[in-house]
C-alpha cells in the first residue's frame, strides 16, 4: 500500500493540471481600446480549427473540409453570429456589442486566421474585461490602449482557462505606457506561467531530467546547457532570424519529452552525450517558447527587456519544478535504493506515453 501511495504522488505531481502545451501558439485575444469610446477585439487563433468549431456549435458541421483559403475564409465569415454567442467584452458589469469586420491571414499564413471585431464603449464605462467559452484551453489575452496597427508590447496580458473572465482593466489606465522595470516584471510571470500552468509539456521535460539527474551538479549541468541553448533560439525567433513552422516544432519537442523518458528507462546511468541530446533539446524548446513572444507581438525597443524577463521567468518555473519533485521524492517513505524502481520507472513510462501521445496529435 505505501508503494502505490508513493508511486500516486509522483504521478499526480508530474500530470496534475489540464493537458496544455503553447497555448500562445494557437490561439490569442488582443482587445485595444484606440480611445475613450472604442475598443477593437482581435482574434488569432489557427482557422480551421477554429471553423469546424464553430460550424459544430452552430448546429451546421460540414463534413468537407475547407480546402482553399478562400473557401476557409467565406465560411468562417457565415459562422461570425455563432464566435459574437461566445465572446463578451465587458464595460463595468455589461456586455457591450460587438460588431465583426475584416476576416485575415495574419502575416500572410493561411493555415491562422484573423477575427477582427469592434464596439463602442458607454461614455461613463471605468473597466473593461474579456470573457470567452470560444476557447476549451488556456490562452493569453491582452487588454492595451494606443494603436492597434502598432506592434504588441505584452504590457496587460493575462492567462484565461476557457470560461474565465479577465481582470477588469481600469478605462483611464490603458493609454498609459508602464515603464521598463513593470514590463519586466510582467514578461517575467508571462515566462513562470508558460511553464507553470501552462506548460505541462516543458514540466514533463524537465521532470525527465530530474529522474535520471544522478546528483544535484548533474542536474544544474543539464539544466544550465537546456536553458542556454533555449535562450539562443528563442532571442534568434524574436528577432526574426530563425523561423521553423509549429506545425514541425511541437511534434518535436513531444518527442523530445519521450526520448527522455525512454532513456531513463534503458538505463540507470547518465551518458556521456546526455548533455549535448539535452542542449539540442534546448535549442528545439526554445523555438517553441518563442511562439509565446511572436504571438503577442512584442516592439523592437522593448525585445531587451521581454527575452531577459522571459527568459529570468522560464529558468523560475523551471526551478520551481525541479524543487517539488524533490521535496515529493524526499518525503516519501521510499528507501534510496529502491527508487529507481518505484519512481523513475513509472514516473518514466508515464512522460513517455504523454510524449509519444502528444507526437501524433499534434502531427
Amino acid at each position: 500500500m505505501t508503494r502505490l501511495a508513493g508511486m500516486a504522488v509522483v504521478l499526480a505531481l508530474l500530470t496534475t493540471g489540464t493537458v496544455l502545451a503553447h497555448p500562445t501558439a494557437t490561439s490569442f485575444v488582443i482587445v485595444t481600446v484606440t480611445d475613450a469610446r472604442t475598443a477593437r477585439v482581435d482574434i488569432a487563433t489557427d482557422v480551421q480549427s477554429l471553423l469546424l468549431k464553430l460550424e459544430a456549435y452552430g448546429g451546421a458541421a460540414s463534413s468537407t473540409e475547407a480546402r482553399t483559403p478562400a473557401d476557409r475564409r467565406a465560411r468562417l465569415a457565415g459562422q461570425l453570429p455563432v464566435l459574437l454567442n461566445h465572446v463578451s467584452l465587458i464595460a463595468d458589469a455589461d456586455a457591450v456589442t460587438l460588431t465583426p469586420g475584416p476576416i485575415a491571414a495574419p502575416d500572410g499564413n493561411d493555415e491562422r486566421v484573423r477575427v477582427t471585431l469592434t464596439a463602442a464603449l458607454p461614455d461613463d464605462a471605468h473597466t473593461l474585461s474579456w470573457r470567452s467559452s470560444l476557447f476549451l484551453g488556456a490562452y493569453p489575452v491582452l487588454i492595451r490602449g494606443g494603436d492597434p496597427s502598432a506592434p504588441t508590447d505584452a504590457d496587460a496580458y493575462e492567462w484565461l482557462n476557457g470560461p474565465e473572465q479577465s481582470r477588469a482593466h481600469p478605462v483611464s489606465d490603458l493609454n498609459v505606457r508602464s515603464g521598463g522595470w513593470t514590463r519586466f516584471l510582467r514578461t517575467v510571470g508571462l515566462g513562470f506561467t508558460h511553464i507553470l500552468p501552462g506548460g505541462l509539456d516543458h514540466v514533463l521535460f524537465v521532470c525527465g531530467l530530474f529522474l535520471l539527474a544522478g546528483g544535484t551538479r548533474s542536474l544544474l549541468l543539464q539544466i544550465s546547457a537546456f536553458t542556454v541553448a533555449h535562450s539562443v533560439t528563442l532571442a534568434l525567433a524574436a528577432l526574426g532570424l530563425v523561423s521553423v513552422p509549429s506545425a514541425i516544432v511541437e511534434p518535436l519537442i513531444a518527442l523530445s519529452i519521450a526520448y527522455v523518458a525512454i532513456e531513463n528507462l534503458m538505463t540507470s546511468s547518465l551518458s556521456r552525450w546526455r548533455l549535448a541530446i539535452v542542449f539540442g533539446f534546448g535549442l528545439l524548446h526554445g523555438l517553441g517558447f518563442a511562439g509565446a513572444l511572436r504571438d503577442l507581438g512584442v516592439s523592437r525597443p522593448d525585445l531587451p527587456v521581454t527575452l531577459v524577463g522571459f527568459n529570468v521567468g522560464v529558468e523560475l518555473g523551471q526551478l520551481a519544478v525541479v524543487a517539488i519533485a524533490a521535496t515529493v521524492v524526499r518525503f516519501l517513505p521510499i528507501p534510496a535504493a529502491r527508487r529507481r524502481q518505484w519512481i523513475t520507472l513509472p514516473a518514466s513510462a508515464v512522460i513517455a506515453a504523454m510524449g509519444i501521445f502528444w507526437a501524433f496529435q499534434r502531427m
